[in-house]
Order: structure tokens, then C-alpha cells, then sequence
């Protein structure tokens, strides 16, 4: 398996992408609700 190289600058989107996801994901959680739908985590932010 190849590793995809990124740059400094790609890493640190994708990384701050993925923390605001987990984020999201905890507070559904908290919520009480059911992880039956994930697509609403990954919708844009001004569509909220």
C-alpha cells in the first residue's frame, strides 16, 4: 500500500476536518440520539 504524501499545510486542514467531525459526532452522542444517520456530520456548515 502506497502512502500519500501531503503537504504541511494539507495535513493541517485535514486534520482540523477531522477534529471538528469527531466534535460533532460527541455532542450527537451526548445528545442521546441514535448514530443511525452520519451524513448530517459531514454536510457544509452553512447548510445548518
Amino acid at each position: 500500500m502506497q502512502r500519500i504524501k501531503f503537504s504541511d499545510y494539507e495535513a493541517k486542514q485535514i486534520s482540523e476536518f477531522a477534529e471538528k467531525i469527531l466534535i460533532q459526532i460527541d455532542q450527537h452522542k451526548r445528545c442521546g440520539k441514535k448514530d443511525s444517520d452520519p451524513l448530517p456530520y459531514f454536510a457544509d456548515d452553512e447548510a445548518r
